[in-house]
């Protein structure tokens, strides 16, 4: 999953679309997470992309939505990696 909101870019290592993603699924009254998920190149590896960048990431991130969100895809998957900004700016 691609969590840095502000400069995704998981969808350019794996050559995918970034058009839909954690922000759709944020902002949407409900997700169809198997729609976002996309299938990459290396088998049983998908990547749920960062999606459009929103005004207010840190908002999205910390919201009860992406409580649910990480439910979904722990329940969905056997390992779940988050990608995210760098720590120390």
């Amino acid at each position: 999953m691609d969590g840095d909101m502000r400069r995704p870019r998981i969808h350019k290592f794996f050559h995918l679309g970034n058009a839909g993603g954690v922000t759709t699924a944020l902002l949407q009254d409900s997700f169809d997470l198997e729609s976002l998920l996309q299938e990459t190149q290396v088998p049983g590896l998908r990547v749920l992309t960062a999606g459009p960048v929103p005004p207010n990431p840190a908002q999205l991130l910390g919201s009860g939505r992406m409580r649910e969100l990480l439910a979904a895809l722990q329940a969905e998957t056997d390992i779940l990696v988050v990608d995210s900004p760098p720590a120390t700016a």
